[in-house]
């Protein structure tokens, strides 16, 4: 059943109503995405804001990690934030055209004009690009999201896990359909007991624990291996201090930590601070828009 005119220009021609509301569904998370960037809550005021054009901060964290989280701080410290978690278009930047996670095209000119186009950038693809890929333009800082393992892979299957089952209408599902070549690059394997096993996983998350598992581990591992001065950012334990120092690090001037430090402690991580207190009651870091 061909789509209907209510649904996206880009529709797989095979898709029927099914797809067609999928993709209803990834323009209206798209455009909340980009108004959520767009307008930052409690930014610091212009003259503590952190300069343009003089530093790149990568978030290297898997998607659910805090990627949305470090996107938003990115924009209240004035920096110019890519958050990037759909294959198709997300601040104007159509994220098929960056690269392969086997760091093909890594040196494209796409890819160097969306580096000199933002100052902070945060999801698909920059966790899996290779360091002189991320160093093409400008001073490189790098951080790495993350959140528990077990509370990572829950959010993981909860969010992600649903989108690949999209990837068959021709659309943004095949975001996650790269991070399965990703977790196989990784592996170095492509045997159904590694993370290639995630393609079964489409219509779920059970006996795919272990393959979840193994692209976390790994994916830090070659963090650690191929990045240095790396900074882990743990979601767990976020404290004010922690934004005042990557604040100074991305370049807010040393006269404004304590303002910083009030945004950070009043505004900033108020929501993430009543998660982690309310965590037995069952309330979670995605119901509070920290993926």
């Amino acid at each position: 059943m061909p789509c209907g005119a209510n649904c996206s220009a880009a529709c797989h021609p095979k898709c029927g109503p099914r797809c067609c509301a999928y993709y209803a569904r990834m323009e209206r998370r798209d455009r909340l995405g980009r108004a959520f960037l767009r307008d930052p809550l409690y930014a610091l005021p212009p003259e503590c804001r952190a300069p343009l054009n003089q530093i790149k901060a990568f978030n290297l964290g898997l998607p659910r990690s805090g990627t949305t989280w470090f996107a938003a701080l990115m924009r209240n410290l004035g920096l110019r934030a890519l958050h990037c978690n759909s294959r198709v278009h997300c601040q104007g930047v159509e994220s098929r055209r960056l690269v392969r996670p086997d760091g093909a095209n890594a040196s494209s000119p796409y890819l160097r004009k969306v580096l000199a186009d933002f100052d902070a950038f945060s999801d698909l693809p920059f966790y899996w690009l290779p360091p002189p890929a991320l160093s093409a333009v400008g001073r490189p800082l790098f951080f790495v999201t993350r959140r528990e393992v077990h509370e990572w892979m829950q959010s993981f299957c909860g969010k992600i896990v649903p989108i690949m089952k999209g990837s068959e209408c021709g659309g943004p599902g095949a975001a996650p359909s790269s991070l399965l070549e990703y977790a196989q690059s990784l592996a170095g394997e492509r045997s159904a007991d590694g993370p290639c096993a995630l393609a079964a996983a489409r219509t779920g998350c059970r006996g795919a624990d272990r393959a979840w598992f193994q692209l976390y581990d790994q994916h830090h591992a070659r963090v650690r291996r191929e990045f240095a001065d790396v900074v882990t950012l743990d979601l767990g334990r976020l404290s004010a201090q922690t934004v005042v120092d990557v604040a100074l690090r991305v370049g807010v001037p040393a006269r404004c930590a304590e303002t910083t430090r009030k945004l950070a402690t009043e505004h900033w991580l108020t929501r993430l601070n009543r998660a982690q207190a309310a965590r037995v009651g069952g309330l979670n870091l995605d119901r509070l828009g920290f993926g």
